[in-house]
């Protein structure tokens, strides 16, 4: 397992890099760590990459209780763009199956792409090497 993150605020936004097996778990501490971050500013844009993820051990009721959780920290700012890239078939349906639990959520819009580019468009990234 492994999620990181890293927030870039001469750019104005984060990525977080989902790899391996992830849980819901992993992906609550590093959403606790990287709101926690100085660099961090509500309304930032945040590409989620899980290019690399190959397995999610997550069910319908903790994707569900996440989502609340992240509502309750997100609600406190501006409206967030989230963007998903998961070129592969698994990360793709569960980032569907995330945005579909959140679609109408006035607090953020998330978007689902297999391409990247697509996905830093969403969001107003251009030119990013990382």
């Amino acid at each position: 397992m492994t999620v990181t993150y890293d927030i870039f605020p001469d750019r104005g936004f984060m990525i977080v890099w989902y790899a391996g097996r992830i849980s819901v778990d992993d992906s609550m501490r590093v959403f606790s760590d990287s709101t926690r971050d100085p660099r961090w500013e509500p309304g930032m844009p945040v590409l989620v990459d899980a290019s690399e993820a190959t397995d999610i051990d997550i069910n319908f009721n903790q994707m569900l209780g996440m989502s609340h959780r992240k509502h309750a920290v997100i609600a406190q700012g501006p409206r967030t763009r989230i963007g998903f890239w998961a070129p592969h078939d698994l990360a793709y349906g569960v980032a569907r199956m995330y945005a579909s639990l959140n679609e109408g959520d006035a607090c953020q819009e998330i978007g689902v792409f297999r391409d990247r580019d697509e996905a830093m468009a969403f969001l107003g990234i251009t030119n990013c090497a990382s």
